[in-house]
């Protein structure tokens, strides 16, 4: 069927002697694996053909863009970049990027356009540059409350991210992600930019995406994004020749809710899947076992007409392999 959504991946990581030394990487497939169980079409492309104008933002619904640990040699969006971004977010588009020094460069290091730039149009400010704390969780309150995440420290095979960007959210930006030791990890914002047309969305982020080493992870972080962008993060339900290479947990949606979400997931082959929840002293509320008899994409909805108001915990199984999940009911 015809996906509504259109985005443009834009590779900006230009860098080689930082964290990552490669010449060549494939980093963006991270976010493409992320998507792609999402009723989304996606392209990619890298930042040398947006500057020569071989591609353009302009009909892309949402732009995700990667910056992995690239700094001030290579300037993590200079001032034709940030020509090409300004006018984006002007005409209401949404925008995801990803991090370790964009703060850095354009705030600390940068010039009044620079900082104009991170302050104004994507909402944050330097705080620190090096956050010390490869933990990153959610904000209560938000979309992204249901997130707990690592990234690689240097010994999970993606690339040490050893400088992570702090934040303070400015001008309306708010705080959607911390790190363990409550610095700011992601700053969002939804409203109208200077010289602003339609409201714009976006969501700022101090470490790479892509070294979150866990897919799991990645896809519950993905799921948060496109809610929070308003993007309809629906997953493709029941079509056949979508078939997942092992079992993945996508998340809940809505959360928080009231008075039914439904827990995502893919399977690689038909099976049963058992579900038990949890409240948050350890009494189990809720079990059930489920026999599915495709591989794809699944869900299993959880009604809470039954159960009180608050956070609770669960366990999703699938042969021998289990993950865990947190949903919040607000009645």
């Amino acid at each position: 069927k015809p996906a509504s959504t259109r985005i443009l991946l834009v590779d900006g990581f230009d860098r080689q002697d930082g964290s990552y030394v490669a010449s060549y990487h494939n980093f963006l497939k991270s976010l493409g694996e992320a998507l792609e169980p999402h009723d989304v079409v996606f392209e990619s492309t890298d930042n040398d053909q947006l500057l020569s104008g071989q591609v353009s933002l302009t009909g892309f619904d949402a732009v995700f863009w990667l910056l992995g640990d690239e700094s001030t040699d290579e300037e993590t969006f200079s001032n034709a970049e940030q020509a090409l971004v300004k006018p984006y977010l002007q005409q209401g588009g949404k925008f995801f990027v990803s991090g370790s020094e964009i703060a850095w460069d354009l705030d600390y290091k940068g010039g009044s356009s620079d900082r104009d730039f991170i302050h104004s149009y994507l909402k944050c400010a330097y705080d620190q540059d090096d956050a010390q704390s490869y933990s990153v969780n959610g904000i209560s309150g938000t979309v992204f409350e249901t997130v707990s995440l690592e990234y690689d420290d240097g010994t999970h095979g993606v690339y040490e991210e050893d400088y992570p960007d702090a934040y303070t959210a400015v001008n309306g930006g708010e705080t959607v992600l911390k790190y363990a030791n409550g610095l700011t990890a992601a700053v969002g914002f939804k409203g109208m930019v200077p010289g602003g047309q339609q409201n714009c969305a976006l969501v700022v982020m101090g470490f790479p995406f892509e070294t979150i080493f866990l897919e799991s992870q990645r896809m519950e972080l993905m799921n948060c994004i496109l809610d929070y962008l308003q993007l309809t993060p629906t997953l493709l339900e029941n079509e056949p020749e979508i078939h997942a290479k092992q079992f993945t947990l996508f998340g809940n949606y809505p959360n928080p809710f009231n008075p039914q979400t439904e827990i995502r997931f893919s399977l690689p082959q038909k099976g049963t899947v058992y579900l038990k929840i949890f409240d948050i002293t350890g009494k189990r509320v809720h079990a059930e076992s489920r026999n599915f008899r495709s591989s794809g994409s699944k869900s299993i909805t959880v009604n809470g007409n039954n159960l009180a108001s608050g956070a609770y915990l669960y366990t999703l199984q699938f042969q021998n392999r289990t993950f865990n999940g947190k949903i919040v009911l607000l009645k």
